[in-house]
């Protein structure tokens, strides 16, 4: 119904929120 795109930021942000969040070695690194 709405366009993938506009999802595709929102959620690709929270992903790597999440990878962030359980790999605290790797938020050092961004």
């Amino acid at each position: 119904m709405w366009p993938p795109a506009a999802l595709e930021l929102p959620t690709r942000k929270a992903r790597q929120n999440i990878l962030n969040a359980a790999n605290p070695e790797r938020v050092g690194a961004r």
